[in-house]
């Protein structure tokens, strides 16, 4: 069986659990008569179903079977039935299509997909390290980079019985394999001639790219964390990724590729504030911010600095966007502030785990100063827990609806986003942006060197070790 195919299967297992808890708590309010907070975890819900269907019929096979179509079919009727049911604003529909029939048809479709998924996935057992101890070996461009990281990981993969060392593509001795890596030693990190570790967490992420080919060539048939291609993935690419697939488009902001500065005026007219951001970059970047102002002036704010521009200054603005050697998108703007007037976004990383499925691996709210347009740290924001950050933005009771549909979009983009990639990732940062109403936009995504947050790094060194644990466990021949 591919392994891709596997990691796809065990994923849809993550999803279909995380599904099982939006049901249990949508059970738990309709006892509660709290049917009118439902509308967007039964939407989410119905996306859910659908995302796991696609994949299914995309892995062809006995996976997608008749009973189990059937079943679905049955679900989304009763879900497209609900939802409905609030367009038309008929409350008793809601209650009775939930309580009589929702959670059962549920459960006997996710009983359905469960059973069929295991029979594919158990038909062979999982092969195990020929020698008694995994090795980890972690792979960077700089050995004092991320080092806080490596520390944490070291003592993660000790704690469950796993060798751990991080070593750089100039510590490999190609014609004796061997590689002069680091170990932690107490508190330190000293030199070590070691072997080719079992399985490998690329950090160094130039998969594709020269002169590092070479050693992805070496490492052949040692299993690696992330098998996609180096390089960032422009948030152009992300954005029509998702916008062709048919799925989660209701989490993307109206955006629109700049070729001609006809394209930005239009989304001035059409939306009166928006964002325009290069294609490539982080840290928030050459993000600028125009509004519609009266008498035909305009606010604009770039890193910040606040200005007030005529019709004719900012024609000179969009001559210089055109002429510049980067790429441009707009977007309509998303008014995610706090109530005196700070940005924010949450950061959402998702990570393999255990299993070789997505789970959470952290969230974080960045607040950036009051007259800026970016949230980035390092253009003078500062982060926050989401639970404490909630009460002071949103209604306090709502926030565990919304936590848990927050972490059911995670994880279904993740699954779902891997897949339209086409290729094994192990860690994703979701960058999203919530507006008045807490509806939850995506604002980008980051699959390549993601940022390792110091509040999670914890949880994503965790994460990080039992997934590379499970690799090795999984590809290296038996005994």
């Amino acid at each position: 069986m591919q392994a891709q195919v596997k990691t796809t299967i065990l994923n849809i297992f993550q999803v279909s659990d995380a599904l099982s808890e939006a049901m249990y708590y949508v059970k738990r309010q309709i006892e509660k008569d709290k049917e009118l907070e439902l509308f967007r975890l039964i939407t989410d819900i119905y996306n859910g179903v659908e995302s796991i269907e696609k994949v299914l019929l995309a892995l062809g096979g006995n996976l997608y079977r008749r009973d189990t179509a059937l079943k679905g079919k049955n679900l989304k009727n009763d879900l497209r039935s609900i939802i409905k049911g609030y367009q038309e604003e008929n409350l008793g529909k809601i209650k009775e299509k939930i309580s009589r029939h929702l959670y059962f048809d549920f459960i006997n479709w996710r009983k359905e997909v469960n059973d069929s998924l295991k029979n594919y996935l158990f038909q062979s057992r999982p092969r195990r390290t020929p020698h008694g101890k995994i090795t980890i070996g972690y792979m960077d461009i700089n050995p004092k980079e991320d080092i806080d990281f490596k520390t944490v990981s070291a003592y993660i993969a000790s704690f469950h019985g796993v060798d751990f060392f991080h070593f750089t593509y100039k510590d490999i001795d190609f014609k004796r394999k061997k590689i002069n890596g680091f170990v932690l030693h107490g508190d330190s990190w000293v030199r070590k001639e070691l072997d080719y570790p079992d399985v490998i967490f690329d950090r160094l992420r130039m998969r594709g790219h020269q002169p590092f080919q070479k050693i992805y060539d070496e490492f052949v048939d040692i299993p690696f964390t992330n098998d996609r291609k180096g390089g960032s993935l422009s948030k152009l690419e992300a954005y029509d990724l998702i916008a062709s697939s048919g799925c989660f488009g209701e989490y993307l902001i109206p955006y629109h590729e700049i070729n001609d500065a006809d394209i930005i005026w239009d989304y001035l007219d059409r939306y009166h504030k928006v964002v325009v951001k290069p294609l490539e970059g982080s840290f928030g970047s050459g993000v600028i911010y125009i509004g519609k102002l009266q008498d035909q002036y305009f606010e604009i704010i770039m890193g910040k600095t606040r200005n007030i521009a005529s019709c004719s200054e900012l024609s000179a603005l969009f001559a210089k966007i055109m002429e510049a050697s980067s790429e441009f998108l707009v977007q309509k703007y998303v008014a995610s502030r706090t109530p005196d007037g700070y940005p924010f976004d949450i950061r959402v990383h998702t990570s393999k785990n255990r299993l070789g499925i997505w789970s959470l691996a952290g969230t974080v709210v960045r607040i950036g100063p009051v007259n800026s347009i970016v949230t980035n740290v390092v253009a003078g924001g500062s982060t926050c827990d989401l639970s404490t950050f909630f009460p002071r933005v949103f209604d306090k009771d709502k926030y565990q609806e919304f936590y848990e549909r927050l972490i059911m979009f995670a994880l279904l983009f993740s699954t779902y986003f891997e897949s339209l990639i086409g290729e094994n990732i192990d860690h994703i940062g979701l960058d999203l942006a919530v507006d008045e109403q807490m509806q939850i936009y995506l604002i980008e995504v980051n699959v390549n060197r993601v940022n390792l947050f110091p509040l999670f790094q914890l949880h994503t060194a965790r994460h990080m070790v039992q997934y590379a644990t499970y690799l090795a466990e999984k590809y290296l021949p038996e005994k």
